[in-house]
C-alpha cells in the first residue's frame, strides 16, 4: 500500500481496489477475524470516506509490533563425542 503511505489518496483508491479483486484479497478475506483481514476492512472504510490519514492510520495495524518479533539465536552445531562416529546435534532456536 505504497500509495496510502504517500498519501495519494487517487492512487490508494486504485490500488485498493485492485488488491480487494486480487487473489491475495481473497486470502485475507478468507480469514475475517485475522489482523490482516481487520486492518484492510478499515483501510477500504478510509479510502472509501476519502480520509487517506485514517487509511495510513490502519495500515500501522498490520505492521509487525515488537512483540511479534520472533527471537532468533545463531545455531550451534554439536559434534559427536567419537569424532569418526555419524552424527552431530544441531541447536537452532526460533
Amino acid at each position: 500500500m505504497r500509495a496510502v503511505n504517500a498519501g495519494d489518496l487517487t492512487a490508494a483508491q486504485q490500488a485498493y481496489s485492485h488488491f480487494s479483486e486480487s487473489r491475495a484479497g481473497e486470502m485475507v478475506r478468507a480469514h475475517p477475524e485475522g489482523r490482516m483481514a481487520q486492518a484492510m476492512d478499515k483501510v477500504g472504510d478510509a479510502l472509501t470516506a476519502g480520509n487517506i490519514e485514517q487509511a495510513q492510520q490502519a495500515l500501522t495495524l498490520i505492521r509487525p509490533r515488537a512483540s511479534d518479533t520472533p527471537t532468533v539465536a545463531a545455531p550451534s552445531i554439536t559434534p559427536p563425542a567419537d569424532p569418526n562416529a555419524p552424527g552431530g546435534k544441531l541447536n537452532l532456536i526460533v
